[in-house]
């Protein structure tokens, strides 16, 4: 299982601290006149290469820490039960990774991998599905139900309580 992805974001705004702006940066430098105003954005630029650094390995450790969730649940006894006690970790970045690691495994031609993926993104997706607002549930359940015998089963299941947010 890959534990990292060049694709992950990270923070709102991490993106903006790319190339150009430090070549940006850098030639705010190297034009500065004043020699403290020079050692002063030379210590930025290094302050905010620091901070660039730090948000870098937390996204990279904060994907391993999925990574090896993923790897948890695929090897688990239970794999539905291992993905229920770790709940709050399977989000959107878990996902991410679970797609990412299956791109690579079918470019590997690793069909074994594929499965487990495959496996753990359905339970994930069941998992994340049972958080959402009980209305929201209805409404996939409606759109993956067969038409008309098992929507209409589902209409009369949900007839006694539904609201407004539901209709």
């Amino acid at each position: 299982i890959l534990s990292h992805n060049d694709q992950f974001a990270g923070p709102i705004g991490r993106q903006l601290l790319d190339y150009t702006f430090f070549q940006a940066l850098t030639q705010r430098v190297d034009a500065a006149s004043d020699g403290a105003e020079k050692d002063k954005l030379i210590a930025l630029r290094k302050d905010v290469q620091d901070i660039r650094d730090k948000i870098d390995a937390a996204g990279r450790a904060y994907m391993q820490e999925k990574a090896q969730l993923i790897q948890t649940i695929a090897t688990s006894k239970d794999p539905m039960q291992t993905a229920r006690e770790n709940a709050d970790m399977i989000d959107d970045a878990f996902l991410q990774v679970i797609q990412m690691n299956a791109q690579a495994a079918q470019q590997r031609g690793d069909e074994n991998t594929l499965k487990a993926l495959s496996t753990v993104n359905e339970i994930a997706t069941q998992i994340m599905s049972e958080r959402q607002p009980p209305e929201v549930q209805i409404i996939n359940a409606l759109v993956q139900a067969e038409y008309p015998a098992e929507t209409q089963k589902i209409l009369e299941e949900i007839k006694d309580f539904a609201d407004d947010r539901i209709i």
